[in-house]
C-alpha cells in the first residue's frame, strides 16, 4: 500500500468567530447609515481633503529630506518605490487611534453642514442650523 493512503489528512480548523461586540462601531455604523448621502459625502469630501492636505505633502516633506527633491521622476522605479514606501508609512502612521479618531470627528462635523448646505436635506433647514442633528443629542 502506499504511505500517502495511510496518512490520515488534517481536518479543517474552522474560522476563528469574535463573539466581542463593540457597540460603539455600532452607534457610529448606524449613524453613518442614518445620515445617508450627507454621512457618504462627508466620508468622501474628509478622504479626499485628507490626503491632499496631510498625506501627500508630509510624504513629500519626508521623500525630500531623504532623496533631496520634492516628488520622484516618472522615468525612474527605484524612486518611485521609495516614494511609495515613505506613503505608505506615512498612511499607516495616520491609522493611530488618535489620529483615525479625529479624522471621524471630523466626518461627523461636517456632515450636518452637507446635509444642509449640498444634499438640501429639509430637515436640517427646519431646524434652523445644521447643528440640531441627531448626532449631537448627546453632546449636551
Amino acid at each position: 500500500m502506499d504511505v500517502a493512503t495511510h496518512r490520515q489528512q488534517p481536518s479543517p480548523l474552522p474560522a476563528p468567530t469574535f463573539s466581542v461586540r463593540l457597540p460603539w462601531l455600532d452607534n457610529l455604523r448606524e449613524q453613518m447609515v442614518s445620515q445617508g448621502q450627507a454621512g457618504f459625502l462627508s466620508l468622501v469630501v474628509e478622504t479626499i481633503l485628507f490626503w491632499l492636505m496631510f498625506l501627500l505633502p508630509a510624504a513629500a516633506f519626508l521623500y525630500h529630506e531623504q532623496v533631496g527633491t520634492w516628488v520622484p521622476s516618472y522615468s525612474d522605479p527605484e524612486e518611485w518605490t521609495t516614494f511609495t514606501s515613505i506613503l505608505g508609512t506615512c498612511y499607516v502612521f495616520c491609522k493611530m487611534p488618535p489620529i483615525e479618531a479625529a479624522r471621524w470627528a471630523w466626518v461627523f462635523a461636517m456632515t450636518p453642514w452637507i446635509a444642509e448646505n449640498v444634499v438640501g436635506d429639509t430637515r436640517a433647514r427646519a431646524n434652523g442650523n445644521c447643528t440640531n442633528s441627531h448626532l449631537y443629542k448627546n453632546l449636551a
